[in-house]
């Protein structure tokens, strides 16, 4: 369990977040895939947001992987794009992780967001 998970944070966040921490992706993305349009799905958002900015481009770049291989829907992985960007472009991050980004974009029919 995560010792940094709030006690009121509901029991799917808390998986998320340890799931996210252990690079368990079938996991993340299982719980992308059923909590994506629920209600929670902002709160789903905001968690991957915070958990991408606290490791590094690798990590977003391995998430944007599992989405892909995974076939989750494309505006998960734009909309993540589009709140780490500055972030990323801060961390200066290998081509590859630029290559799987501009993927996603174009796959949501997005990519004038990542030029």
């Amino acid at each position: 369990e995560d010792p940094d998970a709030l006690e009121d944070e509901p029991p799917w966040l808390t998986r998320l977040r340890c799931s996210f921490h252990e690079e368990r992706w079938d996991t993340v993305t299982a719980i992308v895939m059923a909590m994506g349009g629920s209600p929670q799905s902002r709160l789903l958002h905001i968690t991957l947001v915070q958990e991408v900015m606290l490791r590094s481009p690798d990590h977003f770049e391995r998430l944007l992987r599992a989405f892909w291989d995974r076939d989750i829907e494309p505006h998960h992985a734009a909309e993540l794009y589009c709140d780490v960007e500055p972030w990323l472009r801060e961390q200066e991050p290998r081509d590859a992780t630029w290559h799987i980004a501009l993927r996603a974009l174009l796959r949501a029919g997005r990519v004038t967001q990542g030029l």
